[in-house]
């Protein structure tokens, strides 16, 4: 029985453990997928029990994108390019991070025919999920890219990294109007923006539980899509195993 789950803090609520027991059950593989709602004051017992065997991956989300790398001992694909961990395999109590964000998000964009080449383009937020759009975008190469926050110190060092131009967020609706694609990937919905943002421009929210809507001015998409790839990505990593893609993207939006 292969044990896997999420560790995150708090875990109100996440689709992570469906899309894993759908995938389980596609790919007739026995395993378990299970929440880990550890506050930081027990995140070294847990990881110590990671070690020892008793789990075989583990997702990652807020806040342990970043925190997790002091516990790691090998990186794997993307994880040094980005700065975030959000995938471990664990093998020999040994912890190998991955970040399969970026492969979600770049294969969202392919789903929804979203060309980021010579776009503007903004992301709202600087933490481990705006770190992969950040290099996705970056290799795209658009005409000009935003990273929007609202710790001035955490935008100048993000921009350093990603070749993107710092804005604080009270300045957001000074470049909003200009925007081919805003993308936010904080915790605050910045829907109201999209009042703002011209004709045929997409506002992409990474929360997956955001209503998808398209206008006739804009469109409107959620995070449901890079989720499900990211989990795909990482469901082989633990197991090996490819899935069909396309049937796990209808089997969970039709659920």
């Amino acid at each position: 029985m292969l044990r896997t789950g999420i560790l995150g803090y708090p875990l109100n609520y996440t689709l992570s453990p469906i899309l894993h027991r759908e995938m389980f059950y596609i790919s007739g593989i026995k395993g378990i997928y299970e929440k880990y709602a550890i506050p930081p004051e027990k995140l070294n017992d847990f990881i110590s029990f990671v070690r020892e065997g008793h789990i075989s991956g583990i997702n990652v989300t807020i806040p342990y994108k970043e925190t997790v790398f002091d516990y790691l001992d090998f990186f794997g694909d993307f994880a040094l390019k980005t700065g975030a961990v959000n995938t471990v395999k664990v093998k020999e109590g040994k912890l190998k991070g991955y970040n399969t964000d970026v492969y979600g998000f770049d294969k969202s964009l392919a789903y929804y025919k979203l060309d980021l080449r010579d776009k503007r383009i903004a992301v709202l937020g600087t933490g481990g999920a705006a770190k992969a759009c950040a290099y996705v975008i970056k290799e795209k190469k658009p005409k000009e890219f935003f990273i929007i926050s609202r710790d001035k110190k955490k935008a100048e060092n993000f921009s350093r990294i990603f070749s993107s131009t710092p804005v604080h967020v009270d300045k957001v609706e000074l470049i909003v109007s200009s925007l081919d694609i805003l993308i936010n990937a904080t915790p605050v919905s910045f829907r109201n923006c999209t009042k703002s943002m011209k004709r045929g421009s997409v506002y992409y929210e990474l929360k997956y539980d955001e209503e998808e809507w398209q206008g006739e001015d804009i469109k409107i998409i959620n995070g449901l899509i890079m989720l499900i790839y990211q989990a795909i990505k990482a469901f082989q990593i633990w197991t090996g195993k490819e899935l069909d893609e396309n049937l796990l993207i209808r089997r969970i939006k039709n659920a």
